[in-house]
């Protein structure tokens, strides 16, 4: 009625709430009242009603077992002749279905759902968060890329259950050696990005709180994982980059951290390594000159020079075939500078080929010469040749 005393209710408001119709006629419905919302919610809510009638929205309210329920109400002022209100009626609907779905949807989009750490979409934002916070308080602060080592080899001996409570109580163990304002995320696979926030603003405070944190992080991984029964040990490589302007990109910071992180792995496994901007030179030097090779191969820029092999009589026998590169600009390229690249990259099996096409040419000239028909030659096979199925017939082929 016009003094909010409930007059009447439907079958659905007993449903809903608990209270019979008897328990709540004549009283007012500050009875369903909640302790999530306080006096000013609701004082806002008649004082809409007043000045426009009605209401509409999300209330937290309370059944007759004290259960909070999530509720969609709208509130309506019925007036006389006069303007006065004379009746509202309060209508509402369970949303507890729509709020636990809207959780899910949220959780899928912005979750892991094995180890329900961010993901990478809620880890970028939050990062774009730190980094203008960073720029606008002066704070600085550490990106941290973790990569667990010899992952692979867990599931590949013990199966993906085992390998899914691994990343599952690592998970565990990042969250509980980090503050509350830190965040962790698992972006995939075994990787995870942690963010540290507020490392003060002075130079050196920051790195050594980083250290800090990272070596707890390493020890904490390094205790030993049950995993059905099963007693197993991990460790990971983390790379850290950080960082105090607003102006930081989010996307080179990851990068930087991932660069960071796989230094570490080259240097050992199971440690830290900290970014710095000549290793992201010598990873574009390496592109560079990945991108070079590949050109070098179709533009076959090599030469075979060959060193001279004799008896003990100091009389030549033949003659070990070495490769030397002729780049257009950087001149002659030594072996050792190209060759772990093209092993690497598999570009080594068309250039092996080249190898032994071009010596056994240089054979075939030999032959026509008194002096040099003799000669063999040895030429240096790649281990990922012989590991081809057809590296016999090539050599065949080249020979014949």
């Amino acid at each position: 009625d016009g003094e909010t005393n409930i007059l009447r209710v439907n079958k659905a408001f007993v449903e809903i709430t608990g209270y019979s119709a008897e328990e709540v006629v004549g009283t007012s419905p500050r009875l369903l009242h909640s302790d999530q919302h306080d006096k000013n919610f609701y004082d806002s809510i008649w004082k809409s009603v007043e000045e426009s009638d009605g209401w509409e929205g999300e209330v937290w309210s309370r059944r007759k077992n004290g259960d909070a329920i999530p509720l969609h109400l709208t509130v309506t002022a019925i007036r006389d002749a006069k303007g006065a209100a004379s009746n509202y009626v309060l209508a509402f609907s369970d949303i507890t279905r729509n709020k636990k779905d809207a959780d899910e949807i949220y959780n899928l989009a912005f979750f892991d759902p094995l180890t329900g750490l961010p993901n990478r979409r809620l880890l970028m934002d939050r990062l774009s968060q730190s980094v203008a916070a960073s720029g606008r308080t002066g704070q600085k602060a550490a990106l941290l890329f973790l990569d667990l080592d010899n992952f692979k080899n867990l599931n590949d001996t013990l199966g993906h259950d085992f390998g899914d409570l691994l990343l599952q109580q690592t998970a565990q163990r990042l969250k509980h050696s980090l503050r509350a304002e830190d965040t962790v995320a698992r972006i995939g696979g075994d990787e995870f990005v942690i963010i540290l926030q507020n490392l003060g603003e002075e130079g050196a405070d920051a790195p050594a709180q980083t250290e800090a944190v990272a070596n707890k992080i390493l020890s904490a991984l390094n205790q030993p994982y049950s995993l059905h029964d099963h007693e197993c040990f991990s460790s990971a490589s983390i790379g850290v980059t950080l960082f105090e302007s607003s102006e930081s990109e989010v996307d080179e910071l990851l990068k930087q951290a991932d660069i960071a992180m796989y230094q570490a792995k080259k240097s050992g496994r199971n440690m830290l390594r900290f970014f710095d901007p000549e290793m992201q030179e010598n990873i574009t030097q390496r592109a560079n000159l990945e991108n070079a090779l590949h050109n070098a191969v179709e533009k076959k820029q090599f030469q075979l020079y060959y060193q001279v092999q004799v008896d003990n009589q100091n009389l030549p026998v033949g003659a070990e075939a070495l490769i030397r590169w002729q780049h257009p600009v950087l001149g002659t390229v030594p072996p050792q500078d190209f060759i772990p690249l093209a092993e690497e990259s598999g570009l080594i099996v068309p250039i092996g080929r080249w190898v032994i096409e071009t010596a056994c040419a240089q054979i075939r000239r030999w032959q026509g010469n008194p002096r040099t028909a003799g000669l063999t030659v040895a030429v240096n096979i790649s281990p990922r040749q012989f590991y081809q199925v057809d590296f016999v017939d090539e050599v065949l082929e080249c020979l014949a």
